[in-house]
């Protein structure tokens, strides 16, 4: 990843911090908002090389995986809600989310704070995993990592990047 993406990626995930502390004491909910274009305040470009009309989706993609994955950072407080509902109602449980061509499988993952997080690369290339600023790791082609750490914020909703994909590539909903 170059620079640019670097910059781009940790100023989306400033963002994301910034909203989860302002926003911790509102809701009983633990929600997230996270730029669903990769995007930052100040119109950067969309992470990646393609614009944030050229992002293509899996096949097997359905009207809810794809808005799952294209988060309302700039939404209201009515649509990140409905986001969060709809990120909660597609949400499996377990511990392990498999990354296949930088989309999790499942897009949304259930998991304790207490758990840890394994990570799988059934593919043929390396992928590296974007949490935050300070947080990512790169799964080997065919490999299982084990995280932990990354989510020291607590219970929440977060999403986590893959490569140079623009916007998000799944999502952890995490539990106490």
């Amino acid at each position: 990843m170059d620079k640019k993406n670097l910059v781009i990626v940790l100023v989306v995930v400033a963002l994301l911090l910034g909203f989860l502390v302002l926003n911790k004491d509102k809701s009983n909910s633990p929600s997230v908002a996270v730029n669903q274009t990769g995007q930052n305040a100040g119109g950067e470009a969309p992470l990646g090389s393609g614009e944030v009309g050229e992002r293509t989706y899996p096949a097997s993609f359905g009207d809810d995986e794809k808005s799952v994955v294209n988060v309302p950072f700039n939404g209201t407080t009515e649509e990140q809600q409905a986001h969060f509902d709809l990120a909660s109602r597609m949400a499996v449980a377990g511990d392990e989310v498999a990354v296949s061509n930088c989309y999790g499988d499942p897009l949304v993952l259930r998991f304790s704070l207490k758990d840890k997080l394994k990570i799988s690369n059934p593919d043929s290339v390396d992928h590296k995993i974007i949490f935050d600023a300070e947080t990512s790791v790169v799964v080997k082609a065919g490999e299982t990592k084990t995280v932990d750490g990354a989510f020291e914020k607590g219970a929440g909703l977060y999403g986590f990047g893959c490569d140079s994909l623009p916007g998000t590539a799944g999502l952890f909903l995490v539990t106490e």
